[in-house]
Parts: C-alpha cells; structure tokens; sequence
C-alpha cells in the first residue's frame, strides 16, 4: 500500500503520481478523439450506403434522382423499423429471462432468511426486531 509519507519521501512517488496523472489525461483526450472520430467514420460509411443504393436503384428501375432518394429513404427506414423490431424482441427475452432467474433468487433468499429466522432464540428475535424497528424509525425522522 502506498502512503503519502512514502511519497513525499521519495522521488519515484512523485514520478509516478505524474506518470498517472498524464497517462489519465491523455486517456481522457484519445477517448474524446476516438470516439469523434468513430462517429464520422459511421457518417461517412452511412452516406456512402446510401450513395451506393441510389446509383444502384437509378440505374436498375431508370429513375431519376429524386425517385432514387424517396426509395432509399423508405429502405432505410424500414431497415430502421426492423431492427428496432429485433431489439424489442431480444429486449423482452432478456427482461423475461432477468425475472425469472430474479424470482428464482429471491425464493431462495426468502427460504434461507426463514431458516436463519427459526434458528434465532426468542431473546435474538426480539433484539432484531427492535434494532429494526429504531432504524427504520430513525430513518423516517431524519428524512421528514
């Protein structure tokens, strides 16, 4: 463990303290550049997706360049609908799939507490209870 005496004492603390400190900010900037930079890199992949379905729709069906544009527009957005429509699904499995592995824990958790409960003597009971009690009595008077 690193105390502060430790670090004020020798000149490697404070190298190292640095060496942190600057490779926290150069994380923090590459972050920042990064994920700029992804996000352009997806613009440009997008627009030239949708550059490439017109060219391929104006020279396949004839159409001009307007008639291209309203297609893919439609394309994209039912291509939109659809995977919005495979997120709620896979949503609703992982919600479903969540709650019953949450009420499977919570059955157990429930009979594990009424065997610890049965275990406790009368005088054990009655100090929980109450040390329950002044909390949550506590809890309430602060908070009002």
């Amino acid at each position: 463990m690193l105390y502060l005496k430790n670090v004020f004492m020798k000149p490697d603390g404070y190298r190292g303290i640095l060496i942190r400190i600057f490779l926290f900010g150069l994380f923090i900037s590459l972050y920042d550049v990064l994920l700029h930079t992804l996000f352009v890199l997806l613009h440009f992949t997008f627009e030239w997706i949708e550059f490439t379905l017109e060219k391929i729709i104006e020279h396949t069906f004839h159409t001009n360049r307007k008639q291209s544009q309203l297609i893919v527009f439609y394309l994209l957005w039912l291509t939109g609908f659809y995977g919005f429509y495979r997120l709620i699904i896979i949503l609703y499995r992982t919600y479903s799939s969540l709650r019953k592995q949450l009420f499977t824990i919570s059955y157990f958790y429930q009979i594990n507490i009424a065997q610890q409960w049965a275990k406790l003597t009368s005088i054990q009971k009655l100090k929980w209870t109450t040390s329950v009690m002044t909390s949550l009595f506590f809890v309430v008077f602060t908070l009002m």
